[in-house]
């Protein structure tokens, strides 16, 4: 079973188009259960609806996105990470991502943050790009 973590992007990309990359890694996510398994921190669940909140105040996102959102979170195993880390200078909002996928033991962290995508990987954490990570899953 593959571990992983979405950074928020990934989320917030999967609701801005919902017919886009990203959410179709999530619907893999979701309907693939016993190939995957999504983990998210209480830091990257408040991050996500600090944003949400954000364009919904700017009339980006509709009340029907942000649900789907709320459910897409309840999906994913919440995970308390243990340890700080620090391995992220230039954004150290971004190690919230690094701390959840160490603290889940995960396998891998998709995202479209440049400073994350940057490491490549984080302690056997492979760290990749939706595009990459739709190029892994198994096709049909």
């Amino acid at each position: 079973m593959l571990k992983a973590v979405f950074d928020t992007n990934i989320f917030i990309a999967s609701a801005l188009e919902p017919n886009g990359l990203c959410s179709f890694i999530i619907r893999e996510f979701t309907r693939a259960k016993d190939k995957y398994k999504l983990f998210i921190s209480p830091d990257i669940v408040i991050e996500l609806f600090e944003k949400i909140n954000e364009y919904n105040n700017k009339g980006i996102l509709s009340e029907s996105i942000t649900k789907e959102l709320r459910f897409l979170t309840n999906l994913a195993s919440l995970t308390k990470p243990i340890e700080s880390i620090s391995a992220v200078v230039n954004d150290p909002d971004d190690n919230k991502i690094l701390e959840c996928a160490v603290a889940a033991k995960a396998d891998l962290i998709v995202t479209m943050d440049k400073d994350l995508l940057k490491l490549k990987r984080f302690r056997n954490i492979g760290i990749v790009h939706p595009k990459t990570f739709y190029f892994m899953l198994p096709k049909n």
